[in-house]
Order: C-alpha cells, then sequence, then structure tokens
C-alpha cells in the first residue's frame, strides 16, 4: 500500500444507545480506503469484492477518535481497531428521539487522517412504549445449521435479498415497532455473535426487507479471521443488553430469540437481573437438541418471576399473543398468518 497509504484510515461506526444525558458510539478504525457499501442492486461481484476487503483489512490500533458534538470525549482504538465514545447528549438537542453524532480522526503523532463519519444513535421519544430486542442467528436468518459464512453467502448470491428472512419476522418485527394503535416508535435492536465483519451485509439486508432497526450489537474478531472465544456468546449478549437497558430506563423489553444457542437462559437472566422490565420472551423452537424439557424449566422459572416465555415453531403464536396483550395490531397479526400460509 505504501508508505502514504499506510497513513490512511477510515471510520466504520456502528450507531449505539443514548438517553437524555449520555451516547454511548460504537464503531471500528479500519487502515486503508473503505471498500464500497454492500448494496442488492449491485452486483454479487462488487458486494464479493467489498466483503473481501473487510475480511482482509485490518483494524488501526491507537488512533484517537473524537467528535465536534462533545469536545472532552474522545477514544484510542484497541488493538483490533474498536472503539466506544461516551458522548455528552447535545444541550440544544431534544431531550428524546434519535441524535446524529459525527466522528473523526483527531490529530496524532502519527499523522493518521480519514474522513469523517456520521452515525445515529436511537434513543427513546414521546412515542416509545416497549423496546424490542433480538437475536440474529436462527431467530432473523437460518445460520446455526449451516454456519454464519454460508448464511452470509446465501443473502449476497442468492435471491435472499428479495425473498427471506423467516416467514412472518417481517411483520412481526414492524407490528412491534408500530404497536397496537400503529402510532407507536418502538426501539428495536439486534444482539448477535455474529462478527462486526457482516455488520454491512445485516443492515442492507434489513433495509430491502423493510425491517425495522435502530441499533446492531455484533461481535470482534481475533485478528482478522477466527471469532473470538467464547468470551462467552453469553457473556457478550449479556453486556450489551444490560447497556440497552440502562440507557432506555423503565421502559418494558421484549426478547427474541431462538433455542438452538443459550437464548433461554441468556434471557431468564436477564428476567433476574431487571425485574419487572422484561415484557415476554419469543424463542423460535428450531427443533435441534432436544431442548424442550430445559426451556420448559425455563418457562416456569420465569414465569414464577411474572413472565412469559413462549416456545413457538414460528412467528405465528409469537404475533397472536402479542396482539392478545395489546403489543401488535390485528392487522399486523393478520399479515404473520398470510405470510406464513404462503
Amino acid at each position: 500500500m505504501g508508505n502514504r497509504g499506510s497513513r490512511r484510515v477510515w471510520i466504520e461506526p456502528y450507531g449505539g444507545v443514548g438517553d437524555a444525558r449520555r451516547l454511548q458510539v460504537l464503531g471500528r478504525v479500519w487502515r486503508g480506503d473503505p471498500p464500497e457499501r454492500v448494496l442488492a442492486r449491485r452486483s454479487w461481484w462488487r458486494n464479493l469484492v467489498s466483503i473481501v476487503h473487510r475480511m482482509i483489512s485490518r483494524g488501526a490500533a491507537g488512533v484517537t477518535v473524537a467528535t465536534p458534538e462533545d469536545h472532552e470525549a474522545s477514544a484510542v482504538t484497541d488493538r483490533e481497531g474498536y472503539f466506544e465514545l461516551d458522548v455528552a447528549a447535545p444541550v440544544a438537542a431534544s431531550r428524546t428521539g434519535d441524535i446524529a453524532v459525527t466522528l473523526h480522526i483527531a490529530e496524532d503523532a502519527r499523522q493518521m487522517t480519514g474522513s469523517p463519519a456520521r452515525t445515529i444513535v436511537p434513543r427513546p421519544g414521546p412515542r416509545t412504549e416497549r423496546l424490542i430486542v433480538s437475536d440474529v442467528d436462527d431467530t432473523l436468518l437460518p445460520m446455526a445449521a449451516y454456519g454464519w459464512l454460508r448464511a452470509m453467502i446465501t443473502v449476497l448470491f442468492g435471491d435472499a435479498f428479495s425473498r427471506r428472512p423467516f416467514p412472518g419476522v417481517g411483520p412481526f418485527f414492524r407490528g412491534l415497532r408500530d404497536g397496537a394503535n400503529g402510532v407507536h416508535r418502538n426501539l428495536h435492536y439486534y444482539v448477535s455473535s455474529s462478527p462486526w465483519n457482516v455488520y454491512g451485509i445485516l443492515i442492507e439486508f434489513l433495509r430491502v426487507q423493510e425491517i425495522p432497526f435502530d441499533a446492531l450489537f455484533l461481535r470482534s474478531w481475533r485478528g482478522r479471521f477466527l471469532p473470538r472465544p467464547p468470551r462467552t456468546h453469553r457473556t457478550h449478549k449479556r453486556r450489551h443488553i444490560d447497556r440497552i437497558l440502562r440507557c432506555n430506563e423503565g421502559i418494558p423489553v421484549i426478547l427474541v430469540g431462538d433455542s438452538s444457542a443459550e437464548d433461554p437462559e441468556i434471557y431468564r437472566d436477564v428476567v433476574e437481573r431487571h425485574p419487572g422490565r422484561v415484557a415476554a420472551i419469543y424463542i423460535r423452537d428450531v427443533g435441534r437438541g432436544g431442548r424442550a424439557s430445559r426451556i420448559a424449566e425455563l418457562a416456569a422459572q420465569c414465569r414464577s418471576s411474572g413472565t412469559v416465555l413462549l416456545l413457538a415453531p414460528d412467528t405465528g403464536p409469537m404475533a397472536e399473543h402479542a396482539a392478545r396483550n395489546g403489543w401488535i395490531s390485528d392487522h399486523a397479526c393478520a399479515q404473520v398468518r398470510a405470510e406464513l400460509e404462503k
């Protein structure tokens, strides 16, 4: 890349969470120049080049990231280029609603340069009644049966941009966002152990499928190719779910996951650590590993704390339960049933 190229870096912001006082902004600084965005309308070849670029690129360690929104806020990237920036919410901004944050590379001794990047940090607003926290693997997309890489290749090179996630997921998640009367603006977060390297693919997939999202919390890799050993999967998810609930204090949450990994155990722990916050837990039964009896035990434990854990083969029973509780409209529930019957 040459000496000059080695000084070029680019910021990939991942959004974050925030409240009336503070914003937590996540992102990564990469060496070199940014690849093209992954877009459904682009050829599979150009998307492949973009993904390979991310796979073989290195994060830039020791780079200071700052923001003009808070002159006292800065963060130094870790050895893999990741950063978390704690920012004071702008005084002039409304105390509710999303906030735009600009990130830039601060001047440092190594004279690294890169263009500013902009991200949106979601915050609850007056129309926010609930939070939704969802898994990705085997909840939104079929992944665990084939591995995340094969699933991402399917998204890129098949016609998956135009035909799936799991049937019913789109109208169900849109219904949860809009609430029973269709005018709410509930916040939807995804917490997954998929690697940050596929962030761009997932964002484009969600946009094309018109599936609500406010922020994604994925997992870092060790080096360029290997996922970090279980920090564990459970610890990773706990950390980010706790972060989301702390920044959205007092707002009830619906947790959505699947039975293939540890989602039921993780979500039961959330019920115990945050009493009264979890409105319901919806678990997709992927039919592997003989987990039904274990999940029944966890459901009983959640029930004793006042939370329903519903294990279902598809989105239909989840939508019906949500409609009975006034969390989605009857119209949204009907859309879920119609999609399942196709």
